[in-house]
């Protein structure tokens, strides 16, 4: 699992914690409200009736009560309360005199005459204080209570009775629901919008760590690229990564061309150390002098390797060129010119048949680059053979091909061609360095090109691919 996909996920699941204990909370608050609420209404509707149940005379006056609660209940309701339909009076009520006997009850009269001196509304309210209890219901739900609210009947002091207002909250579910389910909704919403601001922050958060890693990627494939600019840290973490590999990739690029540079001069080393020792032994002028010159030329196959190696180090090295305009038919002819005399002993023909292309590049590179090319195609062209070199444009791409009829490369050595120091086993080429289509495929990757070598019926061609203005 990705580490973007683990932030999104831990923090979905912390929103969605945090959304569950903020909508319980919110719903039992809202439940409370409505209670309090209730009651409040409860304690304003006794307050307001409690006068009505006493006679001029200063006596309890239930009849009136009676009168009273009949002529609300008769007309019947029809209120539209949000989601509540309201058709019928929710309360009821009863009252007691100053010892706590019922004396009127508005739902049923064979409770006139019952004691409710215990009850803690009526204890209270005789004793001047606020009187309200709660009577449990069915369940241990709240909203399955039933209300008792009282209010004095004459001086709160000394009261003469006291009138109670009852009400079961069950009447408040409908609108409990509707509350429920737009909280609900919200939570919903919230939930929705926290997960896509989330994403967004995942993403932002993330991204530089993908950028960190594509970075890394290419680091280990090869290709020396300046860091991404990254945020803070994680910027400061790329460029270390990148100074660390480069320190690495330095150690390793020493100890590879020391490995193959001590393997390349074995060779004439010991061919220098044999005809030294033979040198010395020799006394006819002739074979001396050509001991001598056979030294000489194992000299100047080291030193001539020495140069290449030097020359392709820095080449390998290099992250850019300094790009002028090039007319590459005109460089092609200009390279063709020195191959001439090899042309000549090998009996080749070097044909060119260019197109005019003009392009950006480092044009001792691009030069250095087709003589390699050349110089290939004509060591292994057979004896009265011909040699053809093209160019052209292939859109953003300025193409060039070397065609020869030798003998060709064996499938396996594909593979490792541009290698350094890897010489393809072609029979009847002189022995080479193994580094000219080393440097090719280094001209061709600092120019943001290609190459491939291929055969087309009897021809080889080797082709290189350059862009024409690399940005």
């Amino acid at each position: 699992m990705s580490i973007r996909t683990r932030v999104l996920l831990a923090c979905l699941l912390v929103s969605m914690a945090g959304l569950a204990l903020q909508l319980r909370w919110t719903l039992g608050e809202v439940r409370l409200r409505y209670l309090e609420a209730l009651e409040e209404t409860m304690v304003d509707t006794a307050g307001v009736l409690a006068p009505h149940a006493r006679a001029a005379t200063g006596d309890l006056n239930p009849q009136a009560l009676q009168v009273a609660w009949a002529a609300a209940r008769e007309p019947g309701l029809d209120a539209r309360i949000y989601d509540k339909h309201k058709q019928q009076i929710d309360l009821a009520a009863y009252l007691v005199d100053a010892h706590g006997i019922v004396v009127w009850d508005s739902e049923d009269p064979s409770r006139v005459g019952a004691d409710y001196s215990q009850w803690n509304n009526i204890v209270r309210t005789l004793r001047g204080q606020y009187g309200a209890r709660a009577t449990p219901g069915a369940s241990d739900d709240p909203l399955d209570a039933i209300l008792h609210v009282s209010a004095p009947v004459g001086p709160r002091d000394a009261p003469i009775g006291v009138f109670t207002v009852v009400k079961a909250p069950s009447s408040l579910a409908p609108l409990e629901r509707a509350a429920t389910g737009q909280a609900l909704l919200g939570a919903v919403v919230a939930l929705g919008f926290t997960t896509a601001v989330m994403l967004v922050v995942g993403l932002w958060v993330t991204g530089p760590i993908a950028a960190l890693t594509e970075h890394v990627s290419t680091l280990r494939q090869g290709e020396r690229k300046a860091p991404p600019k990254l945020p803070a840290e994680i910027g400061e973490l790329a460029a270390a990564i990148t100074e660390l590999h480069q320190e690495l990739d330095g150690l390793s690029y020493v100890e590879s061309y020391v490995q193959s540079l001590t393997h390349e001069l074995k060779s004439p080393l010991s061919a220098i150390d044999a005809h030294a020792e033979l040198l010395e032994d020799e006394t006819d002028p002739a074979q001396r002098t050509a001991f001598i010159a056979t030294l000489r030329d194992e000299c100047n196959r080291m030193r001539a390797l020495i140069e290449r190696l030097l020359d392709h180090a820095a080449l390998e090295r290099r992250d850019s060129v300094s790009a002028t305009s090039v007319a590459l038919d005109d460089l092609i002819r200009a390279s063709c010119a020195p191959l001439q005399p090899d042309c000549a002993q090998r009996a080749v023909t070097l044909q060119c048949e260019l197109k005019s292309v003009q392009m950006d590049g480092d044009e001792l590179l691009i030069g250095q680059a087709i003589t390699n090319l050349l110089s290939n195609a004509i060591s292994v062209a057979p004896a009265n053979s011909m040699v053809q070199v093209t160019c052209h444009n292939d859109g953003a791409l300025a193409v060039i091909r070397v065609c020869d009829h030798g003998p060709g490369v064996p499938d396996w050595a594909h593979a490792r061609l541009g290698e350094r120091f890897f010489r393809a086993p072609i029979e009847g080429r002189p022995r080479g360095h193994g580094l000219g289509l080393a440097q090719v495929a280094q001209v061709a990757r600092l120019h943001h090109g290609n190459w491939r070598l291929f055969r087309q019926g009897n021809c080889t061609i080797a082709e290189l691919r350059l862009q024409r203005h690399p940005s």
